[in-house]
């Protein structure tokens, strides 16, 4: 499995294992359509003064061809690994039809 994780070092361990849960089924999706690529997944964590974080999480889809990349920004870790799929499995879903269709095109002629 391609997926390389960075920042992992100042969460805990429930927060590494939630990422984990989450982020290689996501992958696994996005593979269907562009296979010989990594995921990178960078997520930041900003402690401030009180109880709560706030999480950044940067997700980066490295193929040969292309480069597509989501960031969002929540104070609950599992709400910004769902929007910065939804974020990346959206901007496959629209490269990947654009695929589809320029190979038609190219049937075509």
């Amino acid at each position: 499995m391609a997926v390389i994780y960075e920042g992992l070092k100042d969460l805990k361990q429930d927060e590494i294992k939630l990422i984990k849960e989450l982020v290689e089924p996501g992958y696994e999706r996005v593979k269907r359509d562009f296979i010989d690529s990594k995921l990178i997944v960078d997520v930041q964590k900003a402690d401030k003064a009180g109880n709560r974080a706030k999480y950044t999480v940067h997700l980066r889809l490295d193929n040969p061809n292309l480069l597509l990349t989501a960031e969002e920004s929540d104070w609950e870790l599992h709400k910004v690994l769902h929007k910065t799929l939804d974020n990346l499995q959206e901007q496959v879903r629209k490269k990947s039809s654009k695929k589809t269709i320029n190979e038609k095109k190219i049937a075509k002629s």
